[in-house]
C-alpha cells in the first residue's frame, strides 16, 4: 500500500544440500522481510528464477512464481501467494529444473506462466492452478525467453526463444498453442539472447533481435519473413536489448553486449548503422554477461 515496489529473491542450497534454499519478499523501502518461503525438499536445490505475476487469487496483490532445480528431486515451478508466500500450486513438468519463467498476460483473465525446463521443453501453465496447457520441445538448452506483442493477430502475445538447439535457430512460438509461428536460422547453434523491440521496418509489428556464439547479431522482422539486419563482431554476443531512440529517427536502437566487455549501440530504422560516440572504444571491466 506504500506504492513502492517490493523485491523478490530466490536462494539455493549449499553443496551439501543445506543452506537457505528459500524464496523471499523484501520490503522495497527498507529491505525487511515481508515473507519467506522455504523449500523443504531434502537435498540439493538451485534457485533458478523467480518472477512476479499479476494477481491470480483475487486479493489485488501480485503473486509470484519460483523455479527450482537440483538433484533430480527438487525440480519444479511453484506458484506463491503474494500476500504471504504460501504455496498456490506446484508444476513438476520440468524434469531438469524450472530455469526460465515468463508471465503470459491473457486478455480478460488472470495471467498464465511460461516455464522453461533447463533442457528442451517449454510449457505454458495456468497461473491459477499450475495445470499444463501446452508444451514444446526446442531440442536443446533454453537460454532466454521474452514476449513479443501478438504477431499473428490472435489476441495473445507470442514467445521468443534463444536456445542451444541443434537446429541453430531462433524460435517464435505462438502464445496460444506453443507451436512455432516462425524460426530464423543462426550461424551458431548457441544463441544467448533474444528480445523484442518496437517496429523498425514500418509494418506496425514488433521485431526480434538476437545474438549468438559466432558473434553475430540478428534483427528479424516480427513476422519472421525477412532478416532486416545482421552483423558479426569479433567475439560472442552475450546479450541484446532495445533502447528508445537517441538519434531522432523515431526508431528504437539495438544494444549489443559482447563477451569481451564492449557494448555497441546500433541505430534503428532501415538501414541500421552503428553508433560509437567519439570512437573511444570504452569497455566494461571484465566479461559482459
Amino acid at each position: 500500500g506504500d506504492m513502492v515496489p517490493d523485491v523478490l529473491a530466490v536462494s539455493s542450497s549449499n553443496s551439501q544440500g543445506g543452506g537457505r534454499k528459500t524464496v523471499y519478499l523484501f520490503d522495497g523501502t527498507n529491505g525487511n522481510f515481508l515473507w519467506q518461503h522455504p523449500i523443504t525438499v531434502p537435498g540439493l536445490a538451485s534457485g533458478y528464477s523467480v518472477i512476479s505475476i499479476e494477481d491470480v487469487t483475487g486479493d489485488n496483490i501480485p503473486d509470484a512464481v519460483a523455479g527450482y532445480g537440483g538433484d533430480g528431486t527438487t525440480q519444479f515451478a511453484r506458484g506463491l501467494d503474494g500476500s504471504n508466500g504460501q504455496t498456490l500450486w506446484q508444476f513438476d513438468g520440468p524434469v531438469d529444473g524450472a530455469k526460465e519463467l515468463l508471465e503470459l498476460p491473457v486478455a480478460g483473465q488472470t495471467p498464465d506462466v511460461i516455464v522453461a525446463n533447463f533442457f528442451d521443453d517449454i510449457y505454458r501453465v495456468n497461473g491459477e492452478d499450475g495445470q499444463q496447457l501446452w508444451n514444446f520441445d526446442v531440442g536443446g538448452a533454453i537460454i532466454q525467453m521474452n514476449l513479443i506483442p501478438d504477431v499473428n493477430n490472435n489476441g495473445i502475445d507470442d514467445i521468443l526463444v534463444a536456445s542451444f538447439s541443434g537446429a541453430s535457430q531462433i524460435y517464435c512460438l505462438e502464445g496460444e498453442t506453443g507451436l512455432p509461428i516462425w524460426t530464423s536460422p543462426t550461424n551458431d547453434y548457441r544463441s544467448y539472447g533474444v528480445q523484442a523491440i518496437p517496429d523498425i521496418n514500418g509494418d506496425g509489428i514488433y521485431e526480434a533481435i538476437a545474438g549468438d556464439q559466432s558473434g553475430t547479431v540478428y534483427v528479424i522482422s516480427g513476422e519472421g519473413d525477412s532478416l532486416l539486419y545482421t552483423r558479426t563482431f569479433g567475439t560472442r554476443v552475450t546479450t541484446v536489448d532495445g533502447l528508445k531512440s537517441i538519434d531522432g529517427n523515431d526508431s528504437h536502437e539495438v544494444l549489443v553486449g559482447l563477451d569481451d566487455g564492449q557494448i555497441f549501440c546500433l541505430s534503428g530504422g532501415e538501414p541500421l548503422t552503428g553508433i560509437r560516440p567519439n570512437n573511444d572504444n570504452r569497455n566494461l571491466p571484465g566479461n559482459f554477461s
